[in-house]
């Protein structure tokens, strides 16, 4: 008589609306931790990811030179955070200075 929980709560969160909103959150997170992978340390604390909007996901940066670095690995970061969500969720890279 009792339904499954895994059943209920990814049909909840679609009707809800907020799919679109955990997804974001996700994305961001997935581009914070590669950033280190990808880059120093001292360097990669001068960028973060804010928030995405229509396919682009803004990155604000404190640096020219990891604007550059970020510019360079653009495709990378895509395919990585695409393939992470599993869907194509970014299209494009818009950087904020």
């Amino acid at each position: 008589m009792f339904i499954d929980i895994k059943n209920i709560l990814p049909k909840s969160v679609e009707r809800s609306g907020a799919g679109r909103q955990i997804e974001a959150a996700k994305i961001i997170e997935v581009f914070d931790n590669m950033k280190n992978a990808l880059l120093p340390g001292h360097i990669a604390s001068k960028a973060k990811a804010l928030y995405i909007r229509s396919g682009v996901l803004y990155i604000a940066s404190l640096s020219g030179i990891v604007t550059q670095e970020l510019k360079y690995k653009e495709s990378d970061i895509i395919e990585y955070i695409n393939k992470a969500v599993g869907r194509e969720a970014v299209k494009k890279i818009r950087f904020l200075a």
